[in-house]
Protein backbone atom coordinates (compact mmCIF):
# COMPACT_ATOMS: atom_id res chain seq x y z
CA UNK A 1 0.00 0.00 0.00
CA UNK A 2 1.19 3.51 -0.80
CA UNK A 3 2.25 5.47 2.27
CA UNK A 4 1.49 9.20 2.47
CA UNK A 5 2.98 11.40 5.15
CA UNK A 6 0.84 13.65 7.29
CA UNK A 7 2.65 16.62 5.74
CA UNK A 8 1.61 15.48 2.26
CA UNK A 9 -2.02 15.15 3.33
CA UNK A 10 -1.97 18.66 4.84
CA UNK A 11 -0.28 20.08 1.77
CA UNK A 12 -2.88 18.45 -0.50
CA UNK A 13 -5.71 19.95 1.54
CA UNK A 14 -4.17 23.44 1.46
CA UNK A 15 -3.52 23.13 -2.25
CA UNK A 16 -7.14 22.24 -2.86
CA UNK A 17 -8.42 25.05 -0.66
CA UNK A 18 -6.03 27.83 -1.58
CA UNK A 19 -4.43 26.66 -4.84
CA UNK A 20 -1.35 26.11 -2.74
CA UNK A 21 1.52 24.85 -4.93
CA UNK A 22 4.41 24.76 -2.50
CA UNK A 23 5.15 28.48 -2.60
CA UNK A 24 3.77 29.04 0.91
CA UNK A 25 5.18 27.43 4.01
CA UNK A 26 3.01 24.96 5.90
CA UNK A 27 3.88 26.90 9.04
CA UNK A 28 2.92 30.31 7.65
CA UNK A 29 0.86 32.29 10.16
CA UNK A 30 -2.03 32.82 7.76
CA UNK A 31 -2.46 29.06 7.44
CA UNK A 32 -2.01 28.17 11.10
CA UNK A 33 -5.70 28.26 12.04
CA UNK A 34 -6.47 25.83 9.25
CA UNK A 35 -3.55 23.57 10.20
CA UNK A 36 -4.73 23.51 13.81
CA UNK A 37 -8.14 22.29 12.70
CA UNK A 38 -6.80 19.56 10.41
CA UNK A 39 -6.19 16.70 12.91
CA UNK A 40 -9.83 16.56 14.01
CA UNK A 41 -11.06 16.85 10.43
CA UNK A 42 -8.65 14.13 9.28
CA UNK A 43 -9.77 11.72 12.00
CA UNK A 44 -13.42 12.20 11.06
CA UNK A 45 -12.59 11.66 7.40
CA UNK A 46 -10.54 8.53 8.08
CA UNK A 47 -13.26 7.02 10.25
CA UNK A 48 -15.85 7.59 7.54
CA UNK A 49 -13.60 6.24 4.78
CA UNK A 50 -12.75 3.08 6.71
CA UNK A 51 -16.34 2.67 7.76
CA UNK A 52 -17.03 2.04 4.08
CA UNK A 53 -13.92 0.15 3.00
CA UNK A 54 -11.77 -2.32 4.88
CA UNK A 55 -8.26 -1.59 6.12
CA UNK A 56 -6.40 -4.91 6.39
CA UNK A 57 -3.14 -5.15 8.30
CA UNK A 58 -0.71 -8.00 8.95
CA UNK A 59 1.01 -8.88 12.22
CA UNK A 60 3.68 -11.47 12.94
CA UNK A 61 3.11 -13.33 16.22
CA UNK A 62 5.54 -15.74 17.81
CA UNK A 63 3.64 -18.82 18.95
CA UNK A 64 4.47 -22.03 20.75
CA UNK A 65 3.03 -25.31 19.59
CA UNK A 66 -0.52 -25.73 20.83
CA UNK A 67 -2.78 -23.14 22.46
CA UNK A 68 -1.64 -19.50 22.48
CA UNK A 69 -3.61 -16.58 23.93
CA UNK A 70 -2.87 -13.24 22.26
CA UNK A 71 -3.86 -10.07 24.12
CA UNK A 72 -5.22 -7.95 21.27
CA UNK A 73 -5.19 -4.76 23.34
CA UNK A 74 -1.47 -5.18 23.97
CA UNK A 75 -0.07 -7.12 21.01
CA UNK A 76 -2.27 -5.96 18.12
CA UNK A 77 -3.06 -2.40 19.14
CA UNK A 78 -4.89 -1.38 15.94
CA UNK A 79 -7.16 -4.46 15.95
CA UNK A 80 -10.70 -3.59 14.91
CA UNK A 81 -12.20 -6.97 14.09
CA UNK A 82 -11.23 -10.30 12.66
CA UNK A 83 -13.24 -9.78 9.50
CA UNK A 84 -12.30 -12.67 7.27
CA UNK A 85 -10.10 -14.58 9.71
CA UNK A 86 -6.76 -15.39 8.10
CA UNK A 87 -3.52 -16.71 9.51
CA UNK A 88 -0.51 -18.50 8.08
CA UNK A 89 2.48 -20.30 9.51
CA UNK A 90 5.85 -20.94 7.90
CA UNK A 91 6.68 -24.59 7.36
CA UNK A 92 9.35 -26.40 5.44
CA UNK A 93 6.88 -26.57 2.56
CA UNK A 94 6.11 -22.85 2.49
CA UNK A 95 3.39 -20.76 4.13
CA UNK A 96 0.41 -22.85 5.17
CA UNK A 97 -2.95 -21.39 6.12
CA UNK A 98 -4.35 -22.27 9.52
CA UNK A 99 -7.89 -23.61 9.59
CA UNK A 100 -10.75 -21.56 11.02
CA UNK A 101 -11.06 -24.09 13.84
CA UNK A 102 -7.58 -23.14 15.07
CA UNK A 103 -8.51 -19.45 15.51
CA UNK A 104 -11.00 -18.14 18.07
CA UNK A 105 -11.89 -14.72 19.53
CA UNK A 106 -12.54 -14.77 23.29
CA UNK A 107 -14.37 -11.97 25.14
CA UNK A 108 -13.65 -9.48 22.34
CA UNK A 109 -10.10 -9.12 23.63
CA UNK A 110 -8.22 -12.39 23.34
CA UNK A 111 -7.27 -14.30 20.22
CA UNK A 112 -6.73 -18.01 20.73
CA UNK A 113 -4.39 -19.58 18.20
CA UNK A 114 -3.96 -23.34 18.17
CA UNK A 115 -0.59 -23.48 16.41
CA UNK A 116 0.36 -26.79 14.80
CA UNK A 117 4.01 -26.06 15.49
CA UNK A 118 6.18 -23.47 17.21
CA UNK A 119 7.13 -20.46 15.11
CA UNK A 120 5.85 -17.29 13.51
CA UNK A 121 2.15 -16.97 12.70
CA UNK A 122 1.16 -14.20 10.27
CA UNK A 123 -2.27 -12.83 11.18
CA UNK A 124 -4.45 -10.75 8.84
CA UNK A 125 -7.16 -8.60 10.42
CA UNK A 126 -9.33 -5.50 10.04
CA UNK A 127 -7.52 -2.50 11.52
CA UNK A 128 -8.55 0.88 12.86
CA UNK A 129 -7.14 3.83 10.92
CA UNK A 130 -4.38 5.76 12.69
CA UNK A 131 -5.36 8.65 14.94
CA UNK A 132 -3.96 12.08 14.12
CA UNK A 133 -3.24 14.54 16.93
CA UNK A 134 -1.77 18.01 17.20
CA UNK A 135 1.53 16.34 18.05
CA UNK A 136 1.63 14.07 15.01
CA UNK A 137 4.94 14.55 13.20
CA UNK A 138 4.96 15.67 9.58
CA UNK A 139 6.82 12.51 8.53
CA UNK A 140 4.21 10.21 10.11
CA UNK A 141 3.10 7.74 7.41
CA UNK A 142 -0.50 6.75 6.80
CA UNK A 143 -1.39 3.49 5.05
CA UNK A 144 -3.90 4.83 2.59
CA UNK A 145 -4.56 4.29 -1.10
CA UNK A 146 -4.19 7.21 -3.56
CA UNK A 147 -7.94 7.54 -4.16
CA UNK A 148 -8.62 7.55 -0.44
CA UNK A 149 -5.86 10.14 0.14
CA UNK A 150 -7.53 12.48 -2.34
CA UNK A 151 -10.88 11.97 -0.63
CA UNK A 152 -9.32 12.70 2.74
CA UNK A 153 -8.00 16.04 1.48
CA UNK A 154 -11.49 16.86 0.17
CA UNK A 155 -13.02 16.05 3.55
CA UNK A 156 -10.48 18.19 5.41
CA UNK A 157 -11.21 21.15 3.14
CA UNK A 158 -14.96 20.74 3.61
CA UNK A 159 -14.50 20.82 7.39
CA UNK A 160 -11.97 23.62 7.87
CA UNK A 161 -13.41 25.92 5.20
CA UNK A 162 -17.02 25.68 6.36
CA UNK A 163 -17.10 29.04 8.17
CA UNK A 164 -15.13 31.03 5.59
CA UNK A 165 -16.84 29.80 2.45
CA UNK A 166 -19.84 27.46 2.97
CA UNK A 167 -20.37 27.17 -0.76
CA UNK A 168 -16.83 25.91 -1.35
CA UNK A 169 -17.03 23.61 1.66
CA UNK A 170 -20.27 22.12 0.33
CA UNK A 171 -18.69 21.56 -3.08
CA UNK A 172 -15.79 19.63 -1.58
CA UNK A 173 -18.08 17.63 0.67
CA UNK A 174 -20.07 16.59 -2.40
CA UNK A 175 -16.85 15.54 -4.15
CA UNK A 176 -15.93 13.53 -1.08
CA UNK A 177 -19.30 11.79 -0.85
CA UNK A 178 -19.37 10.97 -4.56
CA UNK A 179 -15.83 9.61 -4.45
CA UNK A 180 -16.55 7.58 -1.35
CA UNK A 181 -19.51 5.94 -3.08
CA UNK A 182 -17.15 4.81 -5.86
CA UNK A 183 -14.64 3.13 -3.59
CA UNK A 184 -15.13 -0.61 -3.38
CA UNK A 185 -14.56 -2.77 -0.35
CA UNK A 186 -11.61 -4.58 -1.89
CA UNK A 187 -9.63 -1.44 -2.71
CA UNK A 188 -8.03 -1.20 0.74
CA UNK A 189 -7.29 -4.90 1.06
CA UNK A 190 -3.72 -5.85 0.32
CA UNK A 191 -3.26 -9.21 -1.28
CA UNK A 192 -0.64 -11.50 0.25
CA UNK A 193 1.15 -13.83 -2.13
CA UNK A 194 2.26 -16.96 -0.35
CA UNK A 195 3.96 -20.12 -1.49
CA UNK A 196 1.58 -22.67 -0.06
CA UNK A 197 3.56 -25.62 -1.34
CA UNK A 198 2.35 -29.01 -0.18
CA UNK A 199 0.98 -28.20 3.26
CA UNK A 200 1.15 -31.05 5.77
CA UNK A 201 -1.97 -32.50 7.30
CA UNK A 202 -2.20 -31.07 10.83
CA UNK A 203 -4.13 -32.82 13.56
CA UNK A 204 -5.11 -30.06 15.98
Amino acid sequence: MVKYTWKEIKAAALQEAFSWEGHSSLTASDNQDYLNAMPDAANKGLQRIYGRITLRHSKELECKQGINLIDLDKDVTDWRSSGRMEAWQQTGNGMCELTEDSLKIIAHRWLQINAPQAGTVVLRYNAWPPKITENTEDDFELDIKPDAAVLLSYYIVSEIYGDDDPSMASSYRNRYEMGLDELEMTESQEQITVDVGDCPTWDL
